[in-house]
């Protein structure tokens, strides 16, 4: 789990930039809304490794964003991935 923006940011860029691409399955994404805070948003992405495409490489995880409304503006602020498996063909 993430906890700040400069944590997030850097996780991001030692662990995905360049190296995975993620894509939302289709038909996964809830999102609930939370009194006087914002929102949760819940689904599964399935995740690719470019140049590495095998049956191997792809694997798909859950996923959960919390969403803060301030100001007018909407801000993640914190991102969990867990449950991480190959894909199962």
């Amino acid at each position: 789990m993430s906890r700040g923006r400069a944590a997030l940011v850097q996780g991001i860029k030692n662990n995905i930039c360049g190296k995975v691409t993620r894509e939302l399955v289709p038909g996964t994404l809830e999102v609930y809304p939370i009194a006087d805070y914002g929102a949760v948003e819940v689904g599964v992405h399935r995740f690719h490794h470019p140049g590495h495409e095998t049956a191997d490489s792809v694997g798909e995880a859950k996923f959960i964003h919390l969403w803060q409304k301030k100001d007018g503006a909407w801000k993640v602020t914190r991102v969990i991935s867990f449950d991480h498996q190959a894909l199962k063909n």
